[in-house]
């Protein structure tokens, strides 16, 4: 069953836990103002993320980048996707919001769930 990938997200801004990485926040705007049909402008792009600075934002480094290196190398998923699994992790998320990652895996302790279930 499909559900909105609303509530997750309004649970995690209310209780006030939800995190970001700058990956994920780099993806979006790259999706809403590319792949959209209509794309966003980039000032609207930037209005939406402007809402998102109600989650902690985890910021990208060098000891993060060698432990999405280290998660590609385990389970072989994207590097792109490893740096929100990385994220995560060092976040202390118990669980990962994603649908481009398989349901009930784990990478580094964080559960993977459907937004959309």
């Amino acid at each position: 069953m499909s559900g909105s990938p609303i509530r997750p997200r309004k649970r995690v801004a209310e209780a006030g836990t939800g995190v970001l990485s700058t990956q994920v926040l780099g993806e979006f705007f790259q999706v809403v103002t590319r792949k959209l049909a209509p794309p966003l402008s980039p000032p609207a792009a930037g209005q939406v993320l402007c809402g998102y600075q109600v989650f902690r934002v985890v910021q990208r480094d060098v000891p993060m980048i060698h432990a999405a290196v280290a998660v590609v190398e385990r389970h072989g998923i994207g590097y792109h996707d490893a740096l929100i699994v990385a994220a995560a992790a060092r976040a202390g998320c118990r669980v990962l919001y994603s649908e481009d990652l398989n349901p009930g895996q784990e990478y580094l302790g964080v559960a993977v769930a459907n937004p959309f279930a």
